[in-house]
């Protein structure tokens, strides 16, 4: 009888324990998330961050990879808990809660080029007439994401991005600095590509968020007043300078 007692109680402990994990959404966005030829996660800034804010909550992260546009599905429709370097907009602000405030206030975005053509971007109306490749569903910009002029064509990921600009397939791709220098980095990709003279640099927040469907959605203050403490007490900013301290 106390053998059964204490498998009752293993069982009850073990359905506690599973209902503390968090899934997490995972696109491939080196080195903030970044994840190997076979498709398993090995590490990244954004893990790092992400486990420092759910650690003193007492929650597990459970990381599932997917393209990003199949990670903004799961969030809208309850099939994953919570994402991290996401921006806001209007739309996702449908099916997602912000986690104020935001982990990261800046976020340049480069438009990279083949080698020799550096000076074609100069300034944003350069790329009024060129063919620009997007990360699928991805935001940059608002002047951007809203310039309809701009021909703009969707990949799925930054290294088909970068076999096309071989190819001349495209003009240019924009992507986040810190990924298309790891990328650059990682590939041997040097001698090939480089950066166009004009670059957005201005603040651009970037934000952890729940989905407004998960069962975790009732203790967002929660996330919130840890989110506030990380940020205030240097902690993520730590994490950041250590990781590419580390990684160069």
């Amino acid at each position: 009888m106390k053998k059964f007692f204490v498998s009752i109680g293993l069982l009850l402990l073990a359905g506690w324990v599973q209902a503390e994990e968090l899934q997490v959404c995972v696109d491939p966005y080196p080195p903030f998330k970044i994840v190997d030829r076979s498709g398993r996660l090995t590490g990244g800034i954004d893990i790092e961050l992400t486990n420092a804010l759910l650690e003193p909550m007492g929650i597990k992260a459970e990381y599932t990879v997917f393209p990003w546009v199949r990670c903004l599905h799961n969030l809208e429709f309850g099939q994953a808990d919570f994402v991290s370097g996401i921006t806001k907009n209007a739309e996702r602000e449908k099916f997602l809660y912000y986690i104020e405030p935001p982990y990261k206030t800046t976020s340049v975005k480069v438009f990279y080029v083949n080698k020799g053509d550096e000076a074609k971007i100069r300034t944003y109306e350069d790329i009024q007439h060129l063919t620009i490749g997007i990360l699928r569903k991805a935001k940059y910009f608002e002047q951007f994401d809203n310039d309809d002029h701009i021909k703009k064509y969707e990949i799925s990921d930054e290294i088909s991005a970068f076999k096309m600009l071989k190819m001349k397939r495209l003009d240019a791709f924009i992507t986040t600095e810190e990924v298309g220098d790891f990328l650059i980095k990682q590939n041997g990709y040097g001698d090939d590509f480089g950066k166009a003279e004009y670059k957005y640099n201005q603040k651009v927040a970037v934000y952890f968020a729940l989905s407004k469907k998960s069962k975790f959605s009732g203790r967002l203050p929660d996330f919130m007043q840890t989110e506030k403490t990380l940020t205030e007490n240097g902690t993520f900013d730590e994490i950041i300078k250590n990781y590419s301290k580390n990684k160069n």
